[in-house]
């Protein structure tokens, strides 16, 4: 009895924990950095503080075997045509998350410079503008570096997002349910598998 007694009490502990996890969501870091090839880094985080995911990501290294990348990388046809027919269940799971999105903070800073002096001029001062509209928000932070006596283009970028999963999930739950977006879902599950595999 006592023991019966410790898996009840030992169940509902991990069902509020899991309540608790979805009410106050993930936390998603991620930064990347731009020159000759793409780095970056993704964390994953429950409870906003406990680290379950650490991805690093790069690419322009293995230039042999851009075909047979992009081969692996790249949906289908069929697929996009798939996605495109059922496009507005798409919309909508994409809606779903984004209301229940809030964004922690965004860093970007972009130094460039080409050929033609005015040229960069003319690039900085339209970047100087769409700058100065999203730094009217206090969670972004845009810094731009021109450079007038170089040909370079660096960017760096890192954010934090925290996402709510209770609510979205049973709305998402509720649309992949239904055909065609279960049978899409499914097939986009299968290719990532099949791409983990290969590698």
């Amino acid at each position: 009895m006592d023991i019966l007694l410790g898996i009840i009490i030992l169940i509902i502990i991990i069902i509020l924990l899991i309540i608790i996890v979805l009410k106050i969501g993930i936390k998603i870091e991620i930064s990347v950095k731009y020159s000759s090839e793409i780095k970056g880094e993704l964390d994953l985080f429950i409870l906003n503080k406990i680290k379950v995911l650490s991805k690093d990501f790069e690419t322009g290294k293995d230039r042999n075997n851009k075909e047979d990348s992009k081969n692996n990388k790249l949906p289908s046809k069929e697929l996009i045509k798939k996605i495109m027919d059922d496009r507005e269940s798409f919309i909508n799971m994409f809606k779903i998350i984004k209301r229940s999105t809030k964004l922690e903070y965004t860093n970007f800073h972009i130094k460039f410079g080409f050929n033609s002096p005015s040229t960069t001029a003319k690039f900085s001062g339209f970047l100087w503008a769409v700058g100065s509209i999203l730094s009217a928000n206090p969670k972004y932070h845009i810094r731009i570096n021109p450079v007038f006596n170089e040909e370079i283009f660096n960017i760096e970028y890192d954010s934090a997002l925290n996402i709510s999963l209770l609510k979205p999930s049973y709305k998402v739950l509720k649309i992949i349910r239904k055909e065609p977006t279960k049978s899409i879902v499914k097939e986009i599950v299968k290719g990532f598998r099949d791409e983990k595999d290969e590698s």
